[in-house]
């Protein structure tokens, strides 16, 4: 390994660069800890070790069976999804189909498997026959619940990844013993209890004391939702409860309380208020890892756990008069995104023609290190993977307990280092305060995009980290950012740097497309204005221009200069790709930019949900 040096003077600034010659990734990976490392000495902290052993791990099973459940029913499709947690918790082999884009997420793993032929004419139930035909033997217990009794179906849930059990309705109990013959033990879970309060009462009390401690599920019982299996496998305590009812809320922080979860453990699912969760789970320094519409994650676990390597872009001279646009999407820190809609976004034949910022959660490198293996195998030039707020979990630090948070703050620097992240966007937390500064110095990146109170007019630094304000509309299509750049003005004083946050779900399924043709638009309207850059890139050219430090990481030798395969594009249902509540029922969106004379520009729509 041969490093060489170049100390150069630009406005004041120091400017490292390491060109260094690696004969295999290895070696990268070991450099950027190596970098990693010395830049957590220079903030004061300890060494940073592998980050592992946040979320509960399946054994792997040399072949995966793929059982097809797309045509279900709701209670079909969920309890043959609870089944698969379970069966998958001594070897992870099952893989449930149950929306089209899964079997070819399973083909790019490289994984062998066998489709097993449905045994049954297709109905309504035919995935789960077929796959407790296969793996009826393993099923000790049948627990018997009530959907229209929601606590019922929890409490069930919670005993068969216990017990090696399965919840089921009494019809469809009644119908696999009709139709295999099993006679195995029952357990009646309808009538035990009046309502929600009492039967997680009883939880707490028979149940809890077996569950993991990694992380703890709220998911609410729907169809489309097919995080029931690693709640299962993971032996998680599980619950659907009302963030807005007082009572409920008393009982959310009694299970919270009589956990007791240590820093780094996980709210996984999604709860009735959404992201307004953290305002209850921080409380107890219990992190959000956004994930209802996550799949198959039994399986995912069970790949080997991965850290990656990401080289930083080179600043460019900033010039006054002009304005710098950096493009990000949302919605990175929520699993379920990175696995369905910025996993079908990057499908788009146009993705490379424009800088752009993909954020994903850095627990992917345990949960699903092939989905983090897809977006680094894929990357092109313009691509640049960031982190999520507010990093390896969603906080908001305001709420977040003060005495976790350093020990919050340590977890998140050894994730955010080991994905191979050098950007990030941070919510959440009020600036200037002690916490805003404590995570600038502990955090390891080169900047951070700012969503949180006061936006910033132009960008700050702290502890060697850019701080730029996260341009946001909850709405926000081409158009409107079109129109938001547009009304940038070029400053004769000072360049403009402007870090543009795009919301996933409105551009699905060609968001490239439409972003390459905003920035089009805006070159050809008003000519030399505009400057379109990768997150870092944007992070250092801002650094050289204000004077402050920046280094440059080459990317790791294996693979550097080679062009990857484009994957075919691929367009996802809205209810297949995890969209916040808010983002159902969005109309198909298209492009119809306006040239100087009025002239529209329009691209392809994309298809409505």
């Amino acid at each position: 390994m041969v490093a060489i040096i170049y100390m150069l003077t630009s406005r004041g600034v120091r400017f490292e660069y390491s060109q260094v010659r690696l004969k295999h990734r290895l070696w990268g990976a070991l450099l950027k800890k190596i970098i990693v490392f010395a830049f957590a000495l220079s903030f004061g902290l300890g060494s940073a070790c592998a980050a592992s052993g946040l979320f509960t791990k399946m054994p792997a099973a040399a072949k995966a069976f793929l059982i097809d459940s797309r045509k279900d029913g709701q209670d079909a499709k969920i309890i043959g999804l609870c089944l698969a947690g379970m069966l998958n918790q001594p070897a992870a082999e099952v893989y449930m189909q149950t929306r089209d884009h899964d079997r070819e997420q399973l083909d790019q793993s490289k994984k062998p498997y066998e489709v097993v032929p449905s045994a049954i004419a297709t109905d309504s139930t035919a995935g789960l026959r077929t796959l407790f035909g296969k793996y009826q033997s393993r099923v000790k217990k049948m627990f018997i619940y009530d959907p229209a009794k929601d606590w019922s179906f929890y409490l069930a849930m919670m005993a068969s990844a216990q017990q090696e059990g399965m919840p089921v309705t009494a019809s469809i109990r009644d119908s696999l013993k009709a139709k295999f013959g099993w006679a195995g033990a029952e357990e009646d879970f309808r009538t035990k209890w009046a309502g929600r309060i009492p039967a997680y009462d009883y939880a707490l009390q028979n149940l809890m004391p077996n569950c993991t401690r990694k992380s703890v599920f709220v998911i609410k019982y729907n169809w489309s939702i097919p995080l029931f299996d690693y709640a299962i496998a993971s032996k998680g305590f599980i619950f659907w409860l009302d963030f807005n009812d007082p009572a409920e809320t008393a009982e959310i922080e009694k299970i919270l309380t009589q956990g007791k979860y240590a820093v780094g453990a996980s709210l996984m699912g999604y709860a009735n208020v959404e992201d307004h969760a953290n305002k209850v789970a921080n409380k107890f320094g219990i992190g959000y890892v956004a994930s209802d519409y996550y799949a198959n994650g039994s399986f995912w676990s069970s790949f080997p756990n991965k850290t990656y390597a990401q080289g930083t872009h080179a600043p460019i001279t900033a010039e006054k008069n002009k304005v710098y646009v950096c493009f990000l999407w949302s919605d990175g820190d929520n699993i379920q995104f990175d696995q369905n809609g910025l996993w079908s976004m990057w499908h788009d034949p146009a993705r490379g023609t424009v800088p752009v910022g993909t954020p994903l959660n850095p627990g992917l490198q345990e949960l699903n290190p092939s989905l983090m293996d897809y977006f680094y195998n894929n990357k092109t030039p313009n691509d640049e993977l960031i982190s999520g707020p507010c990093g390896f979990q969603f906080i908001y630090t305001v709420f977040f307990a003060s005495a976790m948070l350093p020990g919050w703050l340590d977890i998140n620097r050894k994730w955010l280092a080991d994905a191979g992240f050098h950007a990030g966007s941070l919510w959440w937390t009020t600036y200037p305060t002690p916490e805003y500064d404590n995570y600038t110095k502990t955090c390891g990146l080169d900047g951070l995009f700012h969503n949180y109170g006061q936006p910033f007019t132009k960008p700050l630094f702290q502890n060697g980290v850019a701080l730029f304000n996260e341009y946001i509309k909850e709405r926000r299509g081409a158009d409107t950012v079109y129109s938001d750049l547009a009304g940038v003005a070029a400053n004769p004083a000072e360049p403009q740097f402007r870090a543009m946050k795009v919301i996933t779900p409105f551009f699905l399924p060609n968001g490239y497309a439409q972003l390459k043709a905003v920035a089009d638009s805006l070159n050809r309207n008003f000519p030399g204005k505009y400057v379109f850059l990768t997150p870092t890139a944007f992070i250092n050219t801002a650094k050289q221009y204000y004077g402050q430090p920046f280094t440059v990481i080459p990317p790791p030798v294996t693979g550097v200069g080679a062009t990857p395969k484009r994957p075919a594009q691929r367009v996802v249902a809205a209810q297949a790709i995890g969209l916040p509540r808010a983002y159902y029922g969005a109309p198909g969106i298209g492009v119809s930019l306006r040239d100087a004379s009025g002239r529209l520009a329009p691209i392809a729509p994309a298809r409505k949900p």
